[in-house]
């Protein structure tokens, strides 16, 4: 996406992208939002990603 803005001259090359690092049970469940937000996910997937994140606390 960042290379459709640049060509597009949306945006500079030395364009700062800010990047935010989190722990990877925060990055599931981050994960699992942005996947029920722009699809559906199959049943089996939620149960298994709930389950992970249950696991993990």
């Amino acid at each position: 996406m960042l290379n459709i803005l640049l060509s597009a001259g949306a945006i500079a090359p030395d364009y700062a992208v800010p990047v935010k690092i989190v722990g990877d049970g925060v990055a599931e469940v981050i994960s699992v939002i942005e996947n029920l937000q722009t699809e559906s996910m199959h049943p089996a997937d939620q149960i298994m990603s709930f389950s992970r994140i249950s696991a993990s606390g």
